[in-house]
Order: C-alpha cells, then structure tokens, then sequence
C-alpha cells in the first residue's frame, strides 16, 4: 500500500498544470508573452486583471506595426472561461500583404520558480499570408522564433492561438525535490514490487 501511495506522489509531482484554472495556480506571478515586431518585447499580465477580460480596450498588447493583441483565459477551443485551463491570445492585424501575430513564446513566472512554458497548441484560427506550421513556433522552446499567423485585412474574425501546458516543457528548471520524489516513488514501487512478487 505504501508503494502505491508514494508512487501517487511521485506522478502528482509532474501532473500536468492544465488539470486546473490558470488562475488558481499555486505561486502564480505573472503570464507573459513575448511578441515580435521589429525586436523580441516580453509583456507581462497578472493572473488576475487584464487577462480576466476579453476584447478589452486598450488593447492587451498593441504593437507599432498596428497589431492588436487580447489575453483571456479559456476552454481548449478559445471560448472565453475565466475558470479555464487555457490561454487564449486573439489578434488584430489588418494589413493586407503581411504577417502578423508574430509570437515568440507564452509562459507562466511562479514566486521562486521555475518559469513554465505553454507547449501545446489545442485551437489555431489564422488568416491571410499565414506561413504554415509557423504557430509550433510559440511552442518550440525557443525563444528567437515566432509564429507569423497572417493578417485578417478582408473582415475575416480575429487571428487566435489556444495554449495549454500539458507536460514540462524544455525550458523548464523543475526544483531538486520534484525529481527526489518522483525518483524516490519509482524505486519504492520496484523495491516493493520485487519485494511482494
């Protein structure tokens, strides 16, 4: 009984942290997103304020190429949920010939670490002069390429990304004690295992 409840431990230790609101995380600081317009620009959201409203005004994020961003948090396929487990950016960009929704990375700062980023795509909405496959850039874990989702210039809806985190991520430092416990939980189940087999 022991072995099974350790190894509970051990998995809850790396459960993914989309199973709850973002909102509610434990330790939250700040959501950030960094866009490219011209240079890499990192902006920073509390968890609550700005990202709880959607279509605000100001925008979120307004760039000097004319781009409009808004964060809000959501289900898996965009729709609006202030209890949701995913972050939704919506972007304006109205100049026909061009790409924009030009982003870098989406992430998550927690007090004392380790900073989190969003790695996968679960909703993608793109327009004109999209380049394809461009939005994994968000996700790749790197921080000097971006997405370039198009422009929306004919009235078509806005261009939008849906992330959630559902693993850790490549530029995610977990503290000591997360791998002492899963370690610890994987070897009490084969001492147990060998033990009771």
């Amino acid at each position: 009984m022991k072995s099974i409840q350790i190894l509970a431990l051990s998995l809850l230790a790396i459960a993914p942290l989309s199973a709850a609101p973002i909102s509610s995380l434990p330790n939250l600081n700040t959501i950030f997103v960094i866009e490219v317009t011209g240079v890499a620009t990192t902006h920073n959201f509390l968890p609550f304020g700005a990202v709880e409203q959607v279509g605000n005004v100001p925008p979120d994020i307004a760039t000097n190429g004319n781009e409009q961003y808004d964060l809000f948090y959501s289900d898996a396929n965009g729709t609006a949920n202030q209890n949701g487990e995913y972050l939704t950016i919506t972007c304006n960009y109205e100049q026909f010939g061009f790409t924009g929704c030009n982003i870098a990375a989406v992430g998550l700062t927690f007090a004392g670490g380790p900073n989190v980023l969003f790695n996968t795509i679960t909703s993608l909405r793109t327009g004109f002069s999209y380049v394809a496959g461009s939005e994994n850039l968000i996700i790749d874990n790197d921080l000097t390429t971006f997405s370039s989702l198009g422009n929306n210039s004919d009235g078509n809806p806005l261009l939008r990304v849906t992330l959630g985190v559902t693993a850790p991520s490549g530029n995610e430092v977990p503290e000591p004690s997360t791998y002492a416990t899963l370690g610890a939980g994987l070897l009490a189940a084969g001492y147990f295992r060998r033990r009771n087999g």
